[in-house]
């Protein structure tokens, strides 16, 4: 429950957030916050099992989850949104739509098997991947995406 209230609370954020920082900082520091989060559990899940150490893994998951929430769950919708052009507009919302539930079933079949004994065998160390694809989407915002925060709509 706890959970779904600091994502409840980052999402409502979000949409301050976005006007105020504007897109590309927001996902910039989002990317960073979840990567630094994810090595971190993976630290210390990896190669730690004390239950003072877990409770900080745990404390980094729920800052994660309040980054995801504040940045990539909300502000990604935003960014597509406010495509150039109309042409472009609905292209883009279709295949961020289609990209975002296909990875996101993609995750969920393949990341019990990375983190099994039996296949992949990386248990908490898969922080290492997730924080790694986080690190090459603040790469990505700082390189590809446009800011659009004070622009017309039009």
């Amino acid at each position: 429950m706890l959970l779904y209230l600091v994502n409840l609370a980052a999402a409502g954020l979000a949409f301050y957030a976005a006007d105020r920082l504007g897109r590309r900082k927001l996902l910039f520091g989002a990317a960073c916050v979840m990567a630094a989060c994810m090595y971190v559990v993976a630290g210390i899940t990896g190669f730690n099992s004390n239950p003072q150490s877990i409770e900080g893994a745990l404390a980094c998951l729920f800052i994660w989850q309040f980054a995801q929430a504040l940045g990539w769950a909300s502000c990604v919708w935003i960014v597509t949104a406010e495509t150039r052009t109309l042409q472009l507009r609905e292209k883009t919302i279709t295949i961020a739509t289609f990209s975002g539930f296909a990875i996101g079933i993609l995750v969920t079949f393949i990341n019990p098997y990375m983190q099994d004994e039996g296949y992949g065998n990386l248990q908490g160390k898969v922080g290492y991947v997730y924080g790694s694809f986080s690190v090459m989407a603040a790469i990505w915002v700082a390189f590809v995406l446009l800011e659009m925060k004070d622009l017309a709509l039009e």
